[in-house]
């Protein structure tokens, strides 16, 4: 009998192998309850409800429609970010120019859309970073950051390191 290895799986997850992923689960009776979460997600389109804000779940779920078209549709990441970025300039009434072009897109992106998210992100009380990770659009958002000191031990010497933890999201 075949065992799950967590490590395929999350191979197919870090190079954006959606499909692929939940197929490998579907040989699991064990994961039988991540593959119904991800059917519901992405076959579905169900999106996930991570906040009561509402400001904070229309960005959200705009993002997750982003990644099932990529993720799933298997949309280029051009086409996605063109609906991304109407789907922004629809819900912030932003007038929308040509994006017919990639750089047409990225401009668009960078100097209107990434600006505005930041605006209506903050305004809610959460923090942001935006832009994209490995070709890939995607927020960060949360709600406070927690400086945390933890003590290193390098091959010569013990020092003190602050990582600022991002809760609340």
């Amino acid at each position: 009998m075949e065992r799950y290895d967590k490590k395929e799986y999350y191979g197919y997850i870090s190079r954006g192998k959606v499909r692929e992923a939940v197929a490998y689960l579907q040989r699991f009776p064990s994961k039988r309850n991540l593959v119904k979460k991800y059917m519901r997600v992405f076959r579905d389109g169900k999106p996930v409800t991570r906040t009561t804000n509402a400001v904070i779940h229309k960005i959200d779920v705009a993002f997750q429609a982003y990644y099932r078209q990529v993720f799933w549709q298997g949309e280029s990441t051009e086409d996605a970010r063109k609906e991304l970025c109407l789907r922004f300039a629809d819900m912030f009434e932003i007038p929308v120019q040509a994006l017919d072009t990639v750089q047409q897109q990225n401009e668009f992106w960078d100097e209107v859309i990434e600006k505005r998210l930041e605006r209506a992100v903050v305004g809610e009380g959460y923090q942001y970073l935006g832009n994209d990770t490995q070709g890939y659009l995607g927020p960060y958002i949360w709600k406070k950051t927690v400086p945390t000191t933890y003590r290193v031990k390098l091959p010569h010497t013990v020092t003190r390191y602050t990582v600022n933890m991002m809760t609340g999201l």
